[in-house]
């Protein structure tokens, strides 16, 4: 069913991108190959396809050795509890309230975004199929995740354009 929506085909390229710039050729990732299997099976069955494809990324982000801190901040170790926190690409995490202020770049996230973030981030990606979230917090997600995932791998990665591009209302041709 991946190959039937375009959207699909996207997230599951991006998928592979991410492996790919991940992964050194040859290089035994068993955990990785099988989060990507359990991602494409989630991607297939998923109500809506970006809840899979941000559980994958920040599965896999931790698999590479690049998990984003989500329960204290990067920066000064306190808790991450209250309105008002950030999620910085840049520093890898979240940043507590008092950190947010002195840092620029952090994109600004509701508790409920941060519940998503901690819930994707560990629960096992098959969960992912029947889950809803509010637009503001697929925003959100979107906002904070694939600016960290391009950061922190340092390649192109072209299927988030191919998905920007298949998402982009059609041309007004009047």
């Amino acid at each position: 069913n991946i190959r039937k929506d375009l959207i699909r085909v996207g997230y599951a390229s991006h998928f592979l991108e991410i492996v790919d710039a991940g992964t050194e050729d040859r290089q035994v990732a068993r955990e990785l190959w099988d989060l990507l299997a359990a991602a494409l099976a989630a991607l297939e069955k998923a109500t809506d396809p970006l809840i899979p494809a941000r559980a994958f990324e920040l599965q896999a982000m931790r698999l590479l050795g690049y998990e984003p801190g989500l329960f204290e901040c990067v920066l000064d170790e306190a808790a991450v509890e209250e309105a008002g926190a950030v999620f910085h690409p840049l520093r890898g995490g979240m940043l507590c309230l008092r950190c947010a202020r002195t840092q620029r770049g952090g994109i600004p996230v509701s508790l409920d975004t941060l519940a998503a973030l901690r819930r994707l981030a560990y629960r096992p990606i098959r969960e992912t199929t029947g889950a809803e979230l509010p637009e503001t917090v697929r925003r959100q997600l979107t906002g904070a995740l694939v600016p960290y995932v391009r950061n922190t791998l340092e390649v192109p990665l072209r299927s988030l354009q191919f998905l920007d591009d298949v998402a982009a209302p059609p041309p007004d041709w009047e």
